[in-house]
């Protein structure tokens, strides 16, 4: 329907030109205003074809339809602007009390109000024509972004997009759509091994290496067949969790914990398994946590993500901050060991491969490329996590320097124990054995030896800038491993020169407390003295 008003709309604009260029006698004002209208109209007609076509494309399986979407998005966006331009064209909205935008006949700006779910009453904003267009062109180019993920085959990468794509707060069709594009025929990319391929590429277990010794064992191939189809449901609730909304998203986040934990104890199982049927073939190679540490690898972003979006939907009050840095640091350390353990079961399977079939040949050559691609990517995470564990460090110092310097406001004790606070916002780590949980006394026994170890809250601001400064060389080399970093980078430096001029005795009468700025990094703030 919209081609054949398409067609119609260019055979007027067709007539009315050759009207112009026939009649000298026609009313030649009248006319062009009418070409100018009938072609603003055209532009709206083959965007909104443009757009549904689109639609289609995406719903076509195996992502088939991606690279006609793609073109179809491109057409789409170069008639924004023509559409933009003729913006006071036709009838005007007449703004009122009640609709400060204004409505017209045929256009009905509430109707989106019957269709809410039911909740909460919320004010809903209606855009005004320009921000509405401007929304649009976002949209568009969010749509060209999302098709991109069908060019990534490994399952790490596309779950670092997803997530990175979700960070922009994208709009729900948006990210349904890349749902759709991600999730095939219930698989990841319409493809069955690629969690295969995801647990092989991280720390290459022998059960499912590159000619292992256990790959003709039908028990073996058993274990670890079943143990990959029982992580397909996890990892599909990881796409979907990433997939709503950032708040909503969080409350999913501490439900996959669940999941992970039950899935984790299976892996251990299966782990000590294959160990057992491995030694009788190699004995100097183990299979512990191996499948284990992949578990353990997504658990720990999972529990990472869950706190590092409290920051970002300003869950946390000042005085909390301590406790959830301390909980951060904790766990970007058994991220680091996790790495490591990663990097040494792959060298171990390179050495295993190098024995087996020598040095020679391109095959060889080609699988010890792509274990050496994945351990440099290892030591670059490894050190990414380093540089925001002395982040996490410097937060801890300085905080524990204010606290000295009583500037943190801590709220009373009828209102609820430092301990019922500790507890609630750590309770969904409860139910996973691995890393084991921290508990409330846990933190009172390190907040003790702090307090021991720094009476003077000058040295605690030059043990918060010494950490600032390590996590700052850090960054600094490894800046293109992860697309935050000059983000990191900007705030470390900043709470460097900050801590440095507070152990130097800047603002040190005053009783100011000092104030967090999330607007550089959503969950790492830039401390400002007052």
């Amino acid at each position: 329907m919209l081609k054949e008003a398409e067609d119609e709309v260019g055979r007027k604009i067709k007539s009315l030109k050759s009207q112009l260029r026939e009649e000298s006698d026609c009313d030649i004002e009248h006319v062009q205003g009418q070409v100018k209208s009938y072609e603003a109209v055209l532009a709206r007609l083959k965007f909104y074809k443009a757009f549904y076509l689109t639609l289609v494309s995406l719903e076509k399986t195996e992502g088939s339809g991606v690279p006609t979407a793609k073109q179809l998005l491109c057409t789409a966006l170069t008639l924004i602007e023509p559409i933009r331009k003729t913006i006071g064209l036709g009838i005007q909205p007449v703004p009122t009390e009640d609709n400060k935008q204004g409505s017209i006949m045929g256009f009905e700006p509430l109707v989106n109000q019957r269709l809410l779910p039911p909740s909460f009453p919320r004010y809903t904003a209606i855009f005004g024509r320009e921000q509405a267009i401007d929304y649009t062109e976002g949209m568009v180019k969010r749509f060209l972004h999302i098709c991109d993920v069908v060019n990534y085959s490994s399952l790490h990468i596309i779950i670092a997009f997803i997530s990175e794509f979700s960070k922009e707060r994208p709009c729900v069709l948006t990210r349904s759509y890349l749902q759709l594009l991600v999730w095939q025929n219930n698989n990841l990319l319409g493809k069955a091994e690629t969690i295969r391929e995801a647990i092989r590429a991280f720390n290459s277990p022998p059960s499912i290496a590159e000619k292992s010794s256990l790959s003709s064992n039908p028990k073996a191939n058993e274990l670890a067949d079943a143990f990959i189809s029982r992580a397909v449901r996890p990892v599909k609730s990881i796409i979907h969790a990433l997939g709503h909304n950032r708040a909503r998203q969080r409350d999913k986040l501490a439900h996959l914990l669940e999941e992970f934990a039950a899935l984790q104890d299976e892996a251990d199982k299966v782990d000590a398994q294959l160990h057992s049927l491995l030694i009788k073939v190699e004995p100097q190679r183990q299979h512990f946590a191996c499948f284990g540490s992949w578990v353990l690898y997504h658990t720990l972003n999972i529990m990472i993500q869950y706190l590092l979006s409290g920051f970002e939907l300003e869950l946390y009050s000042p005085h909390e901050y301590h406790y959830v840095f301390w909980y951060l640091e904790f766990l970007f350390g058994w991220h680091m060991t996790c790495l490591n353990r990663a990097e040494k079961l792959l060298q171990a399977q390179e050495t295993a491969l190098e024995q087996k079939s020598g040095r020679s040949g391109k095959k060889n050559k080609k699988k010890k490329k792509a274990s050496e691609k994945a351990i440099q990517e290892h030591q670059g995470m490894w050190h990414l996590y380093q540089g925001m564990r002395h982040l996490c460090q410097g937060y801890l110092r300085a905080l524990e320097g204010f606290e000295l310097q009583e500037k943190t406001r801590k709220p009373e004790d009828k209102f609820g124990s430092e301990k019922l606070r500790f507890e609630r916002r750590f309770l969904p780590f409860q139910t996973v054995d691995t890393p084991q949980p921290m508990y409330y006394g846990h933190y009172r026994e390190y907040s003790n030896m702090s307090k021991m170890n720094a009476s003077q809250s000058t040295s605690l601001f030059v043990m918060a800038s010494n950490s600032f400064q390590q996590a700052k060389s850090i960054f600094e080399v490894v800046n293109n491993v992860h697309t935050e970093v000059a983000l990191l980078l900007k705030v470390t430096k900043t709470n460097l020169v900050v801590t440095k001029l507070a152990a130097g005795g800047h603002k040190h009468d005053s009783k100011n407390p000092p104030e967090f700025d999330f607007q550089c990094h959503r969950a790492f703030p830039i401390i400002k003295l007052k």
